[in-house]
């Protein structure tokens, strides 16, 4: 029953979006980022590809059909030139039919990922079919292949760092999680942990393969194409107005939909603190679990990358696929909570669904348009709240695991 009903509002609202022939300006937003870029790179070279009045050409005729050719802003692709390659072939294609065969490439890969996942993670507690499937109709899911976006890349670089670091293949490990450079906010907690971890094989593999994938984006594009990328990163510091920052779902987005809804800038002295504090917990975390090998480590990944999600300057929910493998090992260990898995299922759907009924109202007249910050606060909180919820969870995992420790230690010294 449940998994019915995510397929009815899922497929409902891809069917909207398709009447409407909203495709590139919501179906497919960001398939048609990459589509532009692969096109640009094909005919213009890389030196292009980052160009935002090119990406306007581009982009503005296929996008902008529900807007004013003045009211479009471009969508950029912040990624090195080794990434955009493979959409090189699918510009090759017109959008649609390329969306579509994107979608299902992704789709079966997700499916088989995690799949091939939990038959090679030494389950000690057999994985419910239908946990799995929750998990694969989860909101991040349904977002990313909604979106048209590359988290599947993410989810598999995740996956087998952790698969590898908990088999003690430090090394490897290290090696898949430079494929997280596609999105290296995504690293701006993790490597400071293997720091802490002291767990250099793993530093080692992440600077191999990163070094590898920088020298492949050289090759390609030339050293320009580095100015031009920095420059874009520079700008998404700052603010692109397709960055879309009011549904983000980390601390950054409380404090821009706070600011619109108070007129000023009050929302940062809220958010700053919250940021601290989530980083602190964070950093706090990573004291216990000193074997590796233990769950107790493979929770601690799932506190970081929580907290990685709230505080990274740039974090949209569909990134959260990243944490699938490690809920799914954890699940596999009888390690997770019950609570924690029906909330990561069960609420961002329900925000997501009371945010599209509150949008009616105020569409019908029936509620002010001033409720609009509420609304992009809603969406942003959906991630937001589960994030925090993983991370205060965690934390209270090792407070508990640490005082049982403790009273074993004292009862054994009696």
């Amino acid at each position: 029953m449940v998994i019915a009903a995510f397929l009815v509002f899922y497929a409902g609202q891809v069917i909207f979006d398709m009447a409407s022939s909203n495709y590139c300006g919501n179906l497919a937003i960001d398939y048609c980022a990459f589509w532009s870029a692969g096109k640009i790179a094909n005919t213009n070279g890389y030196e292009q590809v980052y160009n935002l009045d090119r990406l306007w050409e581009i982009q503005q005729p296929i996008a902008s059909k529900h807007m004013l050719p003045a009211q479009y802003a471009p969508v950029p692709v912040p990624y090195l030139p080794v990434f955009i390659a493979p959409f090189q072939l699918f510009a090759l294609l017109d959008i649609v039919p390329g969306f579509w065969i994107w979608t299902i490439i992704n789709l079966a890969g997700i499916i088989a990922y995690l799949v091939f996942f939990t038959r090679n993670i030494g389950q000690e507690k057999p994985i419910k079919i239908r946990a799995l499937l929750l998990l694969i109709l989860s909101l991040p899911v349904f977002l990313d292949l909604f979106q048209g976006q590359v988290n599947l890349w993410l989810m598999i670089c995740t996956g087998e760092f952790l698969r590898k670091i908990m088999d003690d293949k430090p090394f490897p490990a290290g090696l898949w999680l430079g494929g997280l450079l596609i999105k290296p906010q995504i690293l701006v907690l993790i490597i400071p942990m293997l720091l802490y971890k002291r767990s250099f094989s793993a530093i080692y593999g992440f600077a191999v393969s990163s070094f590898g994938l920088v020298l492949i984006s050289l090759m390609l594009g030339g050293r320009t194409v580095f100015l031009q990328l920095l420059q874009l990163w520079i700008g998404y510091s700052g603010g692109l107005p397709s960055n879309y920052p009011e549904s983000m779902m980390n601390w950054r987005m409380v404090a821009y939909n706070i600011n619109a809804l108070f007129y000023s800038q009050i929302g940062w002295w809220i958010a700053m603190p919250c940021l601290i504090v989530t980083s602190l917990l964070a950093i706090y975390q990573w004291k216990f679990s000193s074997n590796r090998l233990s769950v107790h480590f493979a929770v601690t990944i799932l506190g970081t990358f929580a907290a990685t999600s709230a505080v990274a300057w740039h974090s949209h929910f569909s990134m959260s696929m990243i944490m699938l493998p490690i809920l799914l090992y954890l699940l596999s260990r009888d390690a997770l909570p019950k609570r924690v898995f029906s909330l990561w299922v069960f609420l961002p759907p329900s925000l997501m669904l009371s945010v599209y009924i509150i949008a009616s109202f105020i569409k019908m007249g029936l509620l002010p348009t001033s409720l609009y910050p509420i609304l992009n606060l809603m969406s942003g909180l959906r991630g937001l709240i589960l994030n925090i919820y993983i991370l205060m969870w965690v934390t209270l995992f090792h407070h508990q695991t640490g005082q049982k420790k403790q009273q074993a230690l004292s009862r054994f010294d009696e």
